[in-house]
């Protein structure tokens, strides 16, 4: 190589890369600038001198050793990485023979270490990141999230305490959720502090931007909370989520510590993980409450129907024995006023008194039965034509049109007498009080191995929308005070038809009447 080469000595100074000459005993012949620049050594003060001598720091060295082994001819080529603390440079270096010589080239390679270093320091954000999140999806309550919050997110931005503070919007306050790194005797005093405050987590609340302080310039009442956590830097993070601000998190640092813009983003990103945690905390909370309430409510409602139930049962129990009493009064009277027809037609119309009010009596004793899971069934063989024909004899003493039965001579089967005759007494009083005085129907037969029984009148009729409410408890669909009754006995010939294991239905069209239907399983005779 001849350095004197005009053209060479050219190409070799304005080259980007490092190139140095250095001869076999290691003393240095040539640099050029990209050398200076990178070594941070002038060419003309380090020519001539060995290198170990121009670069002491190298001694024992990766870069040293390799020269060693190119001198003592254990090598002819080397490739290697060394750092320039001074000028923050990282330099790939090769070194190879060329005749007499060896020849070093070097390439700043600064540019590749940060991206690699970025790109590493992003992979580490994001699993940190991942922990966190995880460890947050686990938190359900305010106090779980404040003690997750404070201890992954000092430990990941490196802080040495951290204070969570919840932002309440109605009273402009933020009150200290979780802390780690501080006396709590220190920090009782600054459990709550307004919005408006000069606090550093206030104003990243109120500001809803990431904000730094250093202890020097703190306000002097704010030294207690620097000295318990030996902090001299601090950084307040905004909690937002959805552009609302839910609180800040409060970081302090035992050096300074100004967070480059990488590390803002991820104390951002870590403010909104917070943020939304801290929300489903509050709706979790929200529906915890409203559980509460409704379980409150329910035992409440429960403990009422238990008293309106014992309340009616003893009613009930009550009315009986006096209503007993006056029926047998006003049956003594008509006989004994049979020769006076004006008496006799006052103690009928006394009498149909009387047990309209034992049914309605025994309704509230049924109802009670039936709520409280006491209805006892004494099936035995009968005959269901007898006891249609009775009930409608008897109320066609009072009914102003004409009640008809279509039945069979006979239809035996299985079933308790008093509740059959209840079913059959509600449907037919039913048609003959909604029958807007027109005739009434009555059809008893066989279908296989059940038996059928229809009541239909020719009355004002049931909507379509109402049918099903009319067998609940309590239900009508017309006003009591027209009507009267409890709107129970529906709902009682429901509950003891399918007790006896049968179905009741209507069919009906308002204005157009009603039938009512019942299907009863004939049971097992002899």
């Amino acid at each position: 190589m001849q350095l004197e080469d005009a053209f060479f000595r050219q190409l070799i100074d304005t080259s980007a890369d490092a190139c140095a000459v250095i001869d076999r005993e290691g003393r240095y012949l040539y640099a050029n600038g990209a050398h200076d620049l990178m070594t941070g050594s002038k060419a003309a003060e380090i020519c001539g001198r060995y290198f170990w001598d121009a670069f002491p720091a190298s001694l024992g060295g990766p870069t040293h050793l390799a020269f060693l082994r190119i001198i003592s001819g254990a090598s002819t080529s080397e490739r290697f990485e060394t750092y320039f603390a001074p000028r923050k440079v990282w330099n790939e270096t090769r070194l190879f023979v060329v005749s007499d010589l060896i020849v070093g080239l070097g390439r700043d390679m600064s540019a590749h270490h940060r991206s690699r270093d970025a790109i590493d320091r992003s992979a580490a954000d994001t699993e940190r990141l991942q922990t966190l999140t995880a460890a947050l999806s686990r938190s359900v309550t305010l106090e779980e999230i404040a003690a997750v919050a404070v201890a992954d997110s000092s430990k990941m931005a490196g802080a040495t305490s951290a204070l969570l503070y919840v932002l309440d919007p109605a009273r402009g306050e933020l009150s200290v959720a979780g802390a780690i790194g501080f006396d709590p005797a220190v920090i009782a005093p600054f459990a709550t502090l307004p919005l408006e405050s000069s606090w550093l987590v206030a104003k990243a609340a109120r500001t809803r931007e990431l904000a730094v302080l250093s202890r020097d310039a703190a306000q002097p009442e704010q030294g207690s909370i620097w000295d318990s956590a030996k902090a001299v830097r601090a950084v307040a993070v905004p909690l937002l989520v959805g552009g609302v601000c839910l609180g800040a998190m409060g970081l302090l640092f035992g050096e300074e510590h100004e967070p480059s813009e990488a590390q803002r983003r991820l104390l951002l990103t870590v403010g909104e993980l917070l943020a939304q945690a801290l929300q489903r905390a509050r709706l979790f909370a929200d529906v915890r409450a409203a559980e509460v309430r409704a379980e409150a409510l329910y035992h409440e409602a429960t403990r009422a129907v238990s008293a309106r139930d014992e309340f009616i049962g003893v009613a009930g129990h009550e009315l009986r024995t006096p209503l007993t009493v006056l029926q047998m009064q006003v049956d003594m009277l008509r006989r004994q006023a049979r020769s006076m027809p004006d008496l006799v037609a006052r103690a009928d119309i006394l009498r149909r008194q009387v047990q309209r009010l034992t049914r309605l009596t025994n309704q509230l004793l049924d109802f009670s039965r039936l709520s409280s899971g006491k209805l006892t069934l004494e099936p035995e063989e009968l005959d269901l034509v007898v006891l249609v024909q009775q009930t409608a004899q008897r109320y066609s003493e009072v009914a102003a049109a004409p009640i008809r039965v279509s039945a069979p001579g006979s239809l035996r089967g299985s079933w308790d007498a008093a509740r059959l005759e209840q079913i059959i007494d509600n449907l037919v009083g039913n048609a003959v009080k909604f029958g807007s005085d027109q005739p009434i129907e009555i059809e008893v037969a066989v279908e296989g191995n059940r038996a059928r029984l229809e009541v239909k009148d020719h009355g004002i009729g049931i909507a379509p929308g109402e049918q099903q409410r009319i067998f609940e408890r309590f239900e009508r669909v017309v006003s009591s005070r027209n009507y009267g009754g409890f709107g129970l006995g529906l709902w009682i010939c429901r509950q003891v038809t399918e007790a006896m294991g049968g179905a009741i239905s209507v069919e009906s069209e308002p204005g157009q009447g009603a039938t009512f239907k019942v299907s009863l399983p004939l049971g097992s005779l002899p």
